[in-house]
């Protein structure tokens, strides 16, 4: 059995961090709250998150940790944005190249290991031309 305690939700919690660790939670917690409220008017935002960050960020003063990370975490964002607009872009097309191959898959005489090797197929011929050429080639066709 465990020794660990319920916590009950309003009970305080003591956390032992070094200042690398406290940078480290510092660049999450903006990176969530990027994650969370970065889409959202100032009257959506999850008050929880910002409340959280503001509270982080009153203790890093409070304790005299400072964590100029901006630059890093400018980095985090914008790896994050290429990946999941690859990722994104491909996903789509895929799915849309399927419905014209094959239309329903549920109605489809190709077997469901066929279906997904050509999904596969697909999804190389994307990964591989945007590797090599980014969006140079995507275009849209048609009006």
């Amino acid at each position: 059995m465990s020794n660990t305690k319920k916590i009950a939700p309003k009970e305080s919690l003591a956390l032992d961090l070094s200042a690398a660790h406290y940078k480290a939670l510092m660049t999450v917690a903006r990176l969530g709250q990027w994650m969370a409220n970065g889409i959202r008017t100032e009257g959506e935002r999850s008050k929880e998150i910002e409340s959280l960050l503001e509270y982080l960020r009153v203790f890093g003063e409070k304790h005299e940790l400072h964590c100029e990370n901006e630059e890093r975490i400018e980095e985090y964002k914008k790896e994050y944005d290429e990946e999941m607009f690859i990722a994104e872009l491909v996903d789509r097309l895929t799915q849309r190249d399927m419905k014209e191959m094959i239309g329903d898959a549920k109605d489809s005489s190709l077997s469901p290991r066929d279906i997904l090797q050509k999904k596969s197929d697909i999804i190389t011929r994307y990964l591989i031309e945007l590797d090599k050429n980014g969006v140079k080639n995507v275009k849209v066709v048609g009006s």
